[in-house]
Order: structure tokens, then C-alpha cells, then sequence
């Protein structure tokens, strides 16, 4: 991996990150958070956000679920959402920009 392949992950694990804790029971599936980090310009696959999820479950930032059709439903801890907000750092996610507004 390249220096900036690496920033590309962590950057689209935070926007995962994001994505579920703006939504309600911060809770969506892959194919939401694909087209929601496609709204960000991020160009990446399907599999490569399923890879994100799984890679976020086993830093239990995310609980995940498999609800078949090759779908699956992510859930944001709460130290997942502490990331998300920046209010912990963890190896591999980008922290959110302070100065960045949200909404």
C-alpha cells in the first residue's frame, strides 16, 4: 500500500463512520453507505465498502450483520461514533477536520 492509498482508507472509514451516526439507530446497509460515500466522491467499489465494514467490526467501531443478497447492515458503536466525532483516535481512521462544518 501506498502512503496515499493508506490516507484513502482511513478517510472513507471516517465517512462510514459519519454516515452511521447521522443516521437513526445509526444503523444503514452496504448498498446506503456505498452511494452515501459515492456523495462524497469517493470512487470505490461495493466489495471495497463491505471490506471497510468488516475491517471497522473487527476494531469494533461497527457491529455487522449479514442480511443476505450480499448485504450487509452496519451499526456504529458507540466508540465508533467517538471516532466518527473525533472524540477518540483510533490507528487506521482519519480524524475528522475540526473546522469542517457539518450539515
Amino acid at each position: 500500500m501506498t502512503a496515499l492509498s493508506d490516507a484513502i482508507d482511513h478517510d472513507l472509514r471516517l465517512a462510514i463512520l459519519q454516515l452511521l451516526s447521522d443516521q437513526v439507530g445509526y444503523q444503514a446497509n452496504s448498498r446506503v453507505l456505498h452511494s452515501g460515500v459515492q456523495a462524497l466522491r469517493f470512487r470505490v467499489s461495493l466489495d471495497k465498502v463491505i471490506t471497510e465494514i468488516d475491517w471497522l467490526a473487527e476494531q469494533r467501531l461497527v457491529e455487522s450483520e449479514d442480511i443476505g443478497s450480499g448485504v450487509i447492515l452496519a451499526i456504529a458503536t458507540q466508540r465508533g461514533r467517538d471516532a466518527a466525532a473525533g472524540l477518540i483516535a483510533v490507528r487506521g481512521v482519519a480524524q475528522p477536520d475540526p473546522l469542517a462544518k457539518k450539515g
